[in-house]
């Protein structure tokens, strides 16, 4: 299940049209549904040049008025943190690669 309301009526992943990050195993969830950050996509830009930038870039698409949250985010709200908190969980899983395997 990933979403219940007050009327009783429950929803399951097959029922959504994008995959709720906090629902998927970690590795290569979507972070931020309107740019396409994902846990990978940091992953290999932390691999490549020693850090993320997500947050930054994301950080100035707001800025510039270009994200849609509220539309395309399955929570409906700035994912902003989530990016945040998603670039320290994968800093961590490559310094420790077993210590994580699902956040």
């Amino acid at each position: 299940m990933v979403y219940f309301d007050a009327e009783g009526a429950s929803y399951v992943k097959e029922d959504l049209r994008v995959p709720v990050w906090q629902k998927e195993p970690f590795g290569d969830r979507t972070v931020c549904s309107c740019f396409g950050v994902s846990e990978e996509t940091i992953r290999a830009e932390i691999q490549t040049t020693g850090r993320s930038e997500a947050t930054d870039r994301v950080r100035a698409h707001i800025a510039a008025g270009r994200c849609a949250c509220e539309v395309r985010n399955p929570r409906g709200v700035c994912c902003l943190g989530d990016v945040a908190a998603a670039v320290k969980r994968v800093e961590v899983a490559l310094q420790r690669p077993a210590a994580i395997t699902r956040s």
